[in-house]
């Protein structure tokens, strides 16, 4: 108990208004009254509608646990009763929203008809910093290692928590939203806590010899607890992509901090890297700790230590990468002026083409660590006055500045920047010129040995 509220997620969801957190206390009671004598069959429908009236979706956990006490006492009224309870629920959300769903989706909606959202949507739920378990609370993602023992040794109660946990997953992948929209991390799997409670319980009980590794995952997990009760703005996943650590990396050490950070959103080289690594990671220290007892000791001792180098060699592999593409709305670019498009808090900022709009006199400063004989491509649109008479002020570091024309109705415009001073790191500065209501979308910059720059 002392973890759950140490750590993600509790107290960051009880000091913001979700329905997740009191769908977690339901599917609590819920277990508590399915395990006693008498069942609580009652208060466990009145229980189960209440949480479904909340949210549709609780009641994918709550009804399987109330269904058990009910059916002790025979399938057919137990079914009829159940029966009764979630057309209750529906009815309300009938009621109160037009349909159980929403006004935007349908049942035939969530069936899952692209493999590659499912695909990101369980990955993302997994490894997604802003959206998933991995960053923000290893440790429930660790106690996914004690659901099948959970199933074989829990009860009826226990089994019917992980069907609806499994109902709930399930109705996730067929949504783009999977992460839950501007929530912090996620918020869908909350109401699962008491399952990944069980679970966990199930790895401290039996003598596994790498049980204690779990150890290691404490500090991240109570940083990540800190950091979004001291600063809850941080927990607003803002769907472009980006993560609180990474976005303040970037500004710290001006250098892509998301290239280093998995993003099922905005997929990159590190969404299938990172997870990748992090599996035969684990899997390699559970190995160690079962073949060797001073090898697992070695490792629960030094997990202060194995953090400290992560970060150094974090913080070294983001000072060595060299820039292949940057996109101009990231943190490390300095921007004076101008605004990001679309404007911050558009809904699943992922799903819509992303730039930085300059207006005329604004500028931005770029970063840029490069490779020698690299060749510098602007990718942008331009708007109003721009498109028939505009140009960019370029200039490298403090040198000389270039005037370049760049002038077009395309979709994307592409404009040759002059090259480089050399190799190594060096700041660009872009400053838009232009008549009176003139602007320019800045997309990215491509980054290339000559070649033709990519689509």
């Amino acid at each position: 108990m002392l973890l759950l509220a140490a750590t993600y997620p509790v107290a960051t969801f009880a000091t913001q208004i979700w329905p997740e957190l009191p769908g977690a206390l339901a599917v609590a009671a819920l277990l508590v009254l399915v395990a006693g004598h008498r069942g609580g069959r009652w208060l466990g429908l009145v229980i189960a509608v209440g949480a479904a009236a909340i949210k549709t979706r609780l009641g994918l956990l709550t009804f399987p646990i109330a269904a058990v006490a009910w059916l002790r006492r025979g399938r057919v009224r137990g079914l009829v009763m159940l029966g009764a309870a979630t057309a209750a629920g529906l009815g309300i959300g009938w009621l109160t929203m037009g349909h159980p769903f929403g006004p935007y989706r349908r049942l035939h909606h969530l069936i899952p008809d692209d493999p590659g959202l499912v695909v990101r949507a369980l990955g993302g739920l997994a490894f997604d910093p802003a959206g998933g378990l991995a960053f923000t609370a290893p440790l429930l993602l660790a106690a996914l290692a004690g659901v099948a023992a959970l199933w074989r040794r829990g009860g009826p109660g226990e089994r019917a928590l992980l069907v609806g946990g499994a109902l709930t997953l399930a109705a996730l992948l067929h949504s783009s939203e999977w992460y839950g929209g501007g929530a912090p991390p996620a918020r869908y799997l909350v109401p699962m806590l008491p399952a990944f409670a069980l679970a966990g319980t199930m790895l401290l009980i039996r003598p596994l010899p790498w049980r204690r590794l779990v150890l290691v995952l404490l500090p991240p997990s109570v940083i990540a607890w800190w950091v979004l009760i001291t600063r809850p703005h941080f927990s607003v996943n803002p769907g472009d992509g980006g993560y609180w650590l990474a976005d303040a990396l970037s500004r710290r050490f001006a250098a892509d901090g998301r290239a280093l950070f998995p993003s099922f959103l905005v997929p990159n080289t590190a969404t299938w890297i990172v997870p990748a690594a992090m599996v035969v990671i684990v899997l390699l220290a559970v190995w160690l700790a079962a073949r060797s007892t001073s090898a697992s000791a070695i490792m629960r001792r030094s997990w202060i230590a194995l953090w400290l180098v992560a970060a150094a060699g974090l913080v070294l592999t983001l000072g060595l990468r060299f820039d292949s593409v940057v996109e101009v709305e990231t943190p490390q670019v300095r921007k004076s002026g101008g605004s990001p498009i679309p404007p911050a808090g558009t809904v699943s900022r992922f799903s819509h083409r992303r730039a930085w709009r300059l207006d005329p006199g604004n500028r931005v400063t770029v970063p840029l660590h490069l490779r020698s004989g690299t060749e510098v491509v602007l990718d942008g649109w331009l708007m109003g006055t721009a498109r028939h008479r505009g140009w960019v002020e370029v200039q490298w570091d403090e040198g000389d500045t270039a005037v370049i024309p760049w002038r077009g109705e395309g979709a994307t415009e592409r404009v040759l920047l002059p090259p480089p001073p050399g190799p190594g790191h060096h700041r660009l500065s872009i400053t838009l010129r232009s008549p009176p209501h003139g602007a320019a979308a800045l997309d990215r910059l491509v980054l290339n040995s000559g070649e033709e720059p990519p689509n």
